[in-house]
């Protein structure tokens, strides 16, 4: 199963990228997301592009996320969370990155 988690920046740059303040509280909503999906999840890409940072996590149940994304939007007070899973066995969004 992939799991997506989608945060739009809040101040990103011209270039849609984030500046450094916003850069640490990403970095943040980064360690609590692998803090929280230990032994459930792997991170396998970070994104960030058009305004959005984007976590992709791969995990073999399915049970956990909803509960998971719950917890963290209401923990995450800088930025909006917003998630999606859909099953990937092939990983593929992982192999459009990983030659």
């Amino acid at each position: 199963i992939r799991i997506g988690i989608a945060v739009p920046l809040v101040a990103p740059d011209a270039d849609g990228l984030p500046r450094a303040a916003e850069l640490e509280q990403l970095g943040a909503i980064e360690d609590r997301v692998v803090e929280d999906t230990q032994g459930l999840a792997v991170l396998a890409i970070v994104l960030t592009t058009g305004a959005m940072r984007e976590f992709v996590l791969h995990a073999a149940t399915s049970d956990w996320i909803e509960d998971f994304h719950r917890s963290l939007a209401q923990t995450v007070v800088t930025h909006e969370v917003q998630m999606m899973a859909q099953t990937d066995p092939d990983w593929d969004v992982y192999e459009q990155f990983v030659p």
